[in-house]
């Protein structure tokens, strides 16, 4: 996007908050601060760019990345951008809040589900899973945050954001047309976790299990879709409908592909979940 398209969104998001479509204060923002400061220390140390910071009001400032939600689009200026995160150019990320809102929501409505009535877990177990319901959000906001400041220390730009696809294996006879430029922003989230501590610092390990969570959930949706009763154990295909010729990296894609850089990277096993998944899924191109 070029500086002049840039100024436009800002005039946009600018009115929005004024009029209560957007919020500089997005609910959970506050809670990443202490894992994003790392990113930021590692984009200036490493890849010699000068960020002081985040800002979460679209105001001109060079030396801060701009994080801007909102919530509702009354001028239709934002259409492209609904239900997504999007690194829209130099230091400039935009979020759709409804997006986030659903992404959040999918840890807390699946360990909510594990601990309802009549639930057989170990005590052990329950405890943890109460308090995943409010680690979980955060990490998910770790992974989209991290991701996109990955497109601005890689050097991005519009031309690499849309080029360069490619094929990735994901598992047997499962492969991904994936743009260089995702796979490298994913890169940059692993490069992170490496960097502060590894498979020792817990955001590695939490965002390794929200994203299985989140395979869970896939797996059900998906086989609902077509099936009457889901059933965990069937061999059955699942099929993730894409719009051909789309641009846009679907969600769970994003999920598949980082969490192979988590395994790869820090040698986890492949969880029973993701194993299934990729095992089952089947790209439907609309």
């Amino acid at each position: 996007m070029s500086p002049e398209e840039i100024d436009e969104v800002r005039a946009v998001m600018l009115r929005y908050y004024v009029s209560g479509h957007a919020d500089p204060k997005f609910p959970g923002i506050d809670d990443i601060g202490t894992y994003i400061k790392p990113a930021l220390w590692l984009i200036q140390e490493r890849y010699n760019l000068p960020v002081s910071g985040l800002s979460l009001i679209p105001l001109r400032d060079p030396s801060f990345v701009g994080i801007w939600f909102f919530n509702e689009d009354p001028d239709n200026r934002l259409s492209f951008y609904r239900n997504d995160c999007s690194y829209i150019g130099p230091y400039v990320i935009l979020i759709d809040g409804k997006f986030m809102d659903e992404l959040q929501s999918f840890p807390k409505d699946y360990f909510r589900k594990k601990l309802g009535p009549g639930h057989d877990l170990p005590p052990r177990d329950a405890v943890a899973m109460e308090n995943a319901i409010g680690i979980y959000p955060r990490n998910i906001w770790f992974w989209v945050v991290l991701h996109e400041l990955g497109h601005l220390a890689r050097g991005h730009d519009e031309r690499s954001l849309s080029n360069n696809e490619t094929l990735l294996q994901v598992g047997p006879g499962v492969y991904l047309q994936y743009p260089t430029s995702e796979r490298e922003a994913d890169e940059f989230v692993a490069e992170v976790l490496e960097v502060f501590g590894g498979v020792a610092w817990a955001p590695t390990h939490q965002l390794a299990a929200g994203i299985n969570a989140y395979f869970d959930r896939e797996l059900q949706r998906l086989a609902l879709k077509r099936y009457e009763q889901y059933d965990r154990y069937a061999d059955y295909p699942i099929e993730l409908a894409v719009k051909r010729g789309s641009k846009r990296v679907p969600m769970l894609w994003r999920a598949i592909i980082l969490y192979r850089h988590l395994v790869r990277r820090f040698e986890f096993e492949p969880s029973e979940y993701s194993e299934r998944l990729v095992s089952r899924l089947r790209v439907v191109h609309e």
